[in-house]
C-alpha cells in the first residue's frame, strides 16, 4: 500500500507481512517494511573496496549510478571531466565483471546498503 506524505514527496511504499506463530522474532506476529522512493541509497566504499578492490573514486562514481546521476552531473559535481569519469566507470565494470551500467547498477542493488544520510 502507498502512504502519502505532507511534503508532497512520492508516497511511502508499505508492505505488511503475516509472520509464523514462533517465527524468528519470538512472539511477533507482523512485519511491517517500509520503503522510500525518493530515499537515496549507497553501499560503503569499504564494501565496494573488498569485493572489487574499487577506489574512493570509483566508489563514489558507483554510488552516483546507484543514485540515478547522469555522468555529466557526475563529472561536473567531481569537477573533472565527462571523458575522465567514463574512463573510471570502465574500470569499474572491469573490477565488477559487468559491460553496462545497468548491470552495474543491479549489482549495486544487491550489496549490503546504507540509507545516504548515514554516510
Amino acid at each position: 500500500m502507498k502512504v502519502p506524505r505532507p511534503s508532497g514527496k512520492r508516497s511511502f511504499q508499505v508492505r505488511i507481512l503475516s509472520l509464523p506463530p514462533r517465527g524468528m522474532l519470538g512472539h511477533a506476529r507482523t512485519l511491517v517494511l517500509i520503503g522510500d522512493p525518493d530515499g537515496a541509497a549507497s553501499v560503503p566504499p569499504d564494501i565496494l573496496a573488498a569485493l572489487y578492490a574499487m577506489t574512493p573514486a570509483e566508489a563514489q562514481i558507483g554510488n552516483a549510478l546507484l543514485a540515478g546521476q547522469p555522468i555529466r552531473e557526475i563529472a561536473r559535481r567531481r569537477q573533472v571531466s565527462v571523458g575522465t569519469v567514463r574512463v573510471q566507470i570502465k574500470s569499474i565494470f572491469r573490477k565488477t565483471k559487468t559491460h553496462r551500467q545497468s548491470e552495474l547498477v543491479k549489482l549495486l542493488l544487491s550489496l549490503p546498503r546504507r540509507p545516504a544520510d548515514d554516510q
